[in-house]
């Protein structure tokens, strides 16, 4: 006969594995499904320049490089991303990031070419001022890309 010591410590174990298990197909889920991948337009420049007349790059077809976005603030030295863009094409940004520190996400298959992304944040200065510095980083999808990531934290952007 099973003693109910025996009997307890199964039922922990199977109690912990299964919490394992829901936590891992939570967090799978949390980095399938993008939680900002909408695009809102940028306003045009001038009164001649529309977004009519841009190149629809996000367009998905086969052929086309998978690219990802992720946007992230460098919480270490306090620069929040203030505005995020792939050639003229806002990311949507959430006002507080999520539990992986992301604040907005931009998935899209591209045909393959040169690309830059564009970015704004704020930093501290002296006595409670803030700076507004601009960046941008230009990569290449290659016509033998699978997938590209760009990863913009703070003031630093990497390409994998």
């Amino acid at each position: 006969m099973i003693s109910r010591k025996t009997i307890k410590k199964f039922s922990l174990f199977c109690g912990v594995g299964l919490a394992l298990l829901l936590g891992f197909f939570i967090f799978e889920a949390a980095e399938s499904r993008p939680l900002s991948a909408q695009v809102v337009e940028e306003e045009p420049l001038s009164t001649e320049e529309t977004q009519d007349d841009a190149p629809d790059i996000l367009e998905k077809r086969q052929g086309r490089a998978y690219v990802t976005i992720k946007v992230k603030d460098d919480t270490w030295s306090r620069v929040r991303v203030e505005r995020a863009s792939l050639e003229g094409r806002r990311i949507r940004l959430q006002k507080r990031p999520n539990i992986f520190g992301q604040r907005g996400t931009l998935n899209a298959r591209l045909a393959p070419g040169e690309y830059t992304v564009r970015w704004t944040v704020t930093k501290p200065a002296v006595r409670g001022h803030r700076i507004t510095l601009s960046f941008r980083k230009t990569f290449t999808v290659s016509k033998r890309s699978n997938r590209v990531t760009v990863v913009i934290n703070g003031q630093n952007a990497t390409v994998y």
